[in-house]
């Protein structure tokens, strides 16, 4: 194997964090969606607090702690993280049950999320309930995620690049947007507030192209 495809740059790592980020800021979006069916609305900051907590509890602690101590140089590390370990360690075994229970616990949260968007805007805010409609999408949800995950099992890649894209729309250009549309409707807009918002825009799209550039 060539030893340029084994490097890594700085600048090559700091554009592939910068997508995987983006799509971080993304799950936002579905914070939100998944708060609004909150039994107990007025618990929502409290229980996003303790939420934020425990997930930067559980994987900060585990990523410092690997990256630190990984034998092998750096770049060796794979975007999978269970792939760094040999296939038939014990403690790997259990970690993949560990995993198996995650998934079942956050995969119906990000499928009413998508479940919410889509039918909210194809159907409407109001639309009816129809168990065939939420059966049909489950399936094709069930199907593509496992087709991705044989067939193109790269999830560092998956991950920048949806960052990217989905980043670039719901993070930098709607907002911006919006808002200076609603400030030039009121007579607001001013020439700093432009430059200002136009340059996250910008800051967006270097961030989408960058990724073309990444290995």
């Amino acid at each position: 194997m060539p030893k340029s495809s084994l490097t890594s740059t700085p600048l090559n790592s700091f554009m592939c964090l910068t997508g995987t980020l983006s799509l971080a800021y993304f799950i936002h979006n579905c914070v939100v969606t998944i708060m609004q069916g909150n039994r107990h609305q007025e618990n929502n900051v409290r229980d996003l607090t303790i939420s934020y907590f425990l997930v930067a509890a559980t994987y900060i602690p585990i990523g410092v702690l690997f990256y630190t101590t990984f034998p092998l140089p750096k770049f060796c590390v794979v975007d999978n993280f269970l792939d760094n370990f040999p296939p038939h360690d014990v403690v790997l075994a259990v970690v993949r049950g560990f995993l198996f229970f995650q998934i079942l616990t956050v995969y119906p949260l990000l499928s009413f999320f998508i479940r919410n968007q889509l039918f909210t805007y194809f159907l409407g805010a109001g639309h009816e309930f129809r168990l065939w409609r939420v059966v049909l999408l489950n399936v094709v949800l069930v199907t593509m995620s496992v087709l991705v995950a044989i067939l193109f099992p790269s999830i560092g890649f998956i991950i920048r690049w949806v960052g990217a894209i989905a980043g670039l729309a719901y993070i930098f250009i709607l907002p911006c947007l919006t808002y200076m549309v609603a400030l030039y409707t009121k007579n607001r807009l001013s020439t700093p507030q432009i430059i200002l918002h136009s340059t996250i825009i910008i800051i967006g799209i270097g961030n989408f192209v960058s990724q073309f550039f990444t290995e």
